[in-house]
């Protein structure tokens, strides 16, 4: 009798993934923070796996999100900066969606994709047969990043203007912009039109819609990032009095790359009090907070539409958040603030484990993860491992994770994190992050601590060539850059 061509693609399980933007990875219940409240994330971790040491390929926008839609990390498809560029149509054909489409699967993205230039004037409406196409969707809703919606159109500025609400959310951001960088205050949208709120309704309303399956839903909410701004009965939820001090907020940033001194300075937190800080915190944790909810309404939609048991969810950042850590605010940096995410994994089809692992993981563990739960092929030059297998203890010997910004690159490996950046003057960091957690003493000029940071800029340039075709002249550059 001949096999149903279609019976394996209907054993293969549904995959939601829940994404946000400059979610921290210590701002979640689960890990042990001890103000904000995240009940539907902690729920998703007791049923599955919460990651412990995870990283972005990548601390900033469109490197790290291009990285999750490829495969690749960011030396490999270009995008090492939020420049005004997208990926390449080589890299492209790789895309997740595309691969999920070829083994029989329905996509469907909903939120901020932020894989093309935000330019001003532009509506992104326009772009959604271009990203339909290249980057496999079958069902998109388009939302521009927070500040991008001042400038720029997308489904959710179109739905705010239908209600009579576009000019309110543009003059509240324009008075935003003219703040510091850590100002603070409620958002005057209802929560319901608020961005996150909209991404979060119309992922429901997909799911809702019967996609058939096995389906792909990629859910991506534009917040935390900043402007802090928490809507609705979120921007309330948090007393700023109750908000500790940011991690690292005695540093004096002495022994570290000069610019960060600058950055802390222009930015205007170098002097601070603190209470400032504590009322940006408390206007985060409430978008958290609010995110954790619909990330909780999509899991019970997928529940009461029958599809949950056959269901995986996985649960990331595209990087973190500073929030005063050093004096620093946003991202760009490698400090664990900005460096290390949120990731969960939750297998719906199999009993509640409620596991940690320690495994060190990377945003980019998400793409081949994926792939493989599916059983779709995973394109040659995939880089990332499988999260499953982490999680099961088989990550192998050479456990570390790298990101990279610009010319700038970070190893983590073991209780290490070293840092190194060609182009600001050779700059390096070196932390022990066992006896030193917070990063408050650059060992990189300790003659005792020479060893360990040599030996972390080898590995450094061992995984740039790994990760590339290098010829000997390539190697040879690698070598005098670092």
């Amino acid at each position: 009798m001949a096999s149903d061509p279609g019976a394996d693609a209907r054993r293969a399980p549904n995959v939601v993934f829940l994404m946000s933007d400059q979610h921290r990875g210590d701002a979640m219940s689960c890990a042990g923070h001890p103000v904000v409240r995240t009940p539907a994330l902690d729920a998703i971790a007791a049923h599955g796996c919460r990651f412990t040491r995870a990283y972005t390929t990548s601390p900033v926008c469109m490197p790290a999100r291009a990285s999750l839609a490829i495969g690749r990390y960011n030396h490999n498809h270009g995008m090492v900066t939020n420049r005004e560029c997208a990926v390449g149509a080589r890299e492209r054909r790789r895309a997740l969606g595309l691969a999920l489409q070829r083994a029989g699967y329905r996509t469907a993205f909903v939120g901020k994709h932020h894989l093309l230039p935000q330019r001003g004037g532009f509506d992104l409406r326009r772009a959604a047969g271009f990203v339909r196409r290249e980057f496999g969707f079958h069902h998109l809703v388009q939302v521009l990043g927070k500040f991008g919606s001042m400038r720029a159109d997308c489904d959710w500025t179109t739905r705010l203007g239908d209600m009579g609400l576009l000019d309110v959310h543009r003059v509240d951001y324009a008075e935003r912009k003219r703040q510091p960088v850590y100002f603070a205050k409620p958002s005057p949208l209802p929560r319901d039109e608020q961005c996150d709120s909209f991404t979060g309704r119309k992922a429901i309303e997909w799911i809702e819609s019967g996609p058939g399956q096995p389906f792909f839903l990629w859910v991506s909410f534009p917040g935390p990032h900043d402007p802090w701004d928490a809507p609705g009965e979120y921007g309330q939820m948090y007393d700023p009095k109750d908000m500790p001090l940011p991690l690292g907020w005695a540093d004096t940033l002495e022994g570290k790359p000069p610019r960060q001194r600058g950055r802390s300075e222009s930015d205007g937190l170098l002097h601070l009090d603190g209470s400032q800080v504590k009322a940006m915190a408390a206007q985060y944790y409430g978008l958290v907070s609010n995110i954790d909810d619909w990330c909780g309404r999509i899991v019970s939609a997928l529940e009461a539409a029958g599809t949950l048991a056959n269901t995986v969810v996985v649960y990331t950042s595209d990087h973190g958040e500073m929030l005063g850590d050093h004096r620093l605010v946003n991202k760009s940096i490698f400090y664990e603030g900005a460096a290390r995410i949120p990731l969960l994994l939750a297998d719906y089809r199999e009993a509640p484990t409620g596991a940690t692992c320690p495994a060190l993981a990377e945003t980019i563990d998400v793409y081949r993860t994926v792939l493989v739960l599916a059983g779709a092929a995973v394109p040659e030059g995939t880089f990332g491992d499988d999260l499953v297998a982490l999680a099961r203890g088989d990550g192998g010997e050479d456990d570390a994770a790298f990101s990279e910004i610009n010319t700038a690159c970070m190893v983590r490996a073991g209780r290490w994190k070293y840092v190194h950046d060609p182009a600001a003057g050779g700059a390096q960091e070196l932390y022990d992050l066992e006896d030193d957690p917070q990063e408050l003493r650059n060992r990189v000029a300790d003659p005792e601590y020479r060893p360990v940071a040599d030996e972390l800029r080898s590995r450094m340039v061992d995984w740039l060539t790994a990760t590339q075709a290098c010829d000997l002249d390539e190697w040879d550059e690698l070598e005098r850059r670092f």
